[in-house]
């Protein structure tokens, strides 16, 4: 008899690109997670957003979340940084526009103080930005036929992924491969083996529903071993061999095509919702 799929790991990452937060619970709201992907770093002169794509070893400052406190630490010995997420996102400049993978939305510069802590830390010199909740950016769906509200991430609300998924991939690769490389929100049990694509409705216990939004494109990413920044071909170059565009069929109306893996998701809760690990998942 087959299982009921259920809710393995919950993972949050407060600063794009920095490293996550494996959680027990989470509060899942109309726009995603709570504190997923609320913060961001840019360039302190052209304004581009700043990623693992071009500084890995952001994967090696830590954070952490304890109330509303968010404690930053970087691994080269500086006295870590905190936040106060419940204090107003403006500090003191208006909102500004932020513009990444064709999507708008607003932003709140953190100030100087985090300024200064994050070049130190990264060897650039950034500005920390934090989202403008009443200036999201809007991805617009075709597969759903309506817009979708964002903070900081690429370009959908969720993301989920099947440990079958994984462990398929493990047995393909010789690198030993870590679900935190793929910096996904879920991780399911109980689903077979890229199963996930074709779920359309899920509900994570009974007050929790998302939609299948689009199957995930990579990006290279995923060659970044989060726990040393170092990167390398794989397993993207794996990944290619059976989840390419000649693999699989990708989501319809959707420009992007490439190497996918793991599912994004839109929320359809009206208000915010505690989710938990062990939570057991419908799935239409």
């Amino acid at each position: 008899m087959k299982k009921q799929p259920y809710l393995r790991s919950i993972s949050i990452f407060p600063i794009k690109s920095c490293a996550g937060i494996v959680t027990t619970c989470a509060v899942l709201t109309p726009t995603g997670l709570q504190n997923d992907r609320e913060l961001i770093l840019v360039d302190d002169k052209t304004g581009d957003i700043i990623t693992q794509r071009e500084i890995p070893t952001m994967c090696r400052i830590a954070t952490h979340i304890d109330g509303t406190i968010l404690t930053v630490r970087a691994p080269n010995g500086m006295s870590d940084f905190t936040i106060d997420l419940s204090r107003p996102a403006r500090i003191e400049r208006p909102s500004e526009r932020l513009k990444f993978f064709e999507r708008e939305g607003g932003a709140f510069d953190q100030g100087t103080d985090a300024a200064l802590w994050f070049s130190a830390a990264i060897g650039r010199q950034c500005r920390l930005m934090r989202r403008d909740k009443d200036n999201p950016r809007i991805r617009h769906s075709q597969l759903l036929n309506k817009d979708l509200p964002l903070g900081f991430q690429d370009g959908d609300q969720v993301s989920m992924l099947s440990l079958r998924s994984l462990q398929n991939l493990q047995s393909r690769s010789t690198l030993c491969i870590k679900p935190g490389r793929f910096r996904m929100n879920f991780l399911i049990d109980g689903l077979g083996a890229h199963e996930e694509d074709e779920a359309q409705a899920i509900s994570i216990g009974d007050d929790a529903p998302l939609e299948h939004a689009r199957l995930c494109v990579r990006c290279k990413m995923p060659n970044v071993d989060q726990d040393t920044g170092e990167t390398g071909i794989e397993p993207m170059k794996t990944l290619g061999e059976y989840r390419g565009p000649k693999h699989v069929v990708p989501t319809p109306g959707e420009k992007t095509k490439g190497v996918t893996f793991g599912v994004n998701l839109a929320s359809l809760v009206n208000t915010s919702v505690m989710i938990r690990t062990s939570d057991p998942l419908r799935i239409n």
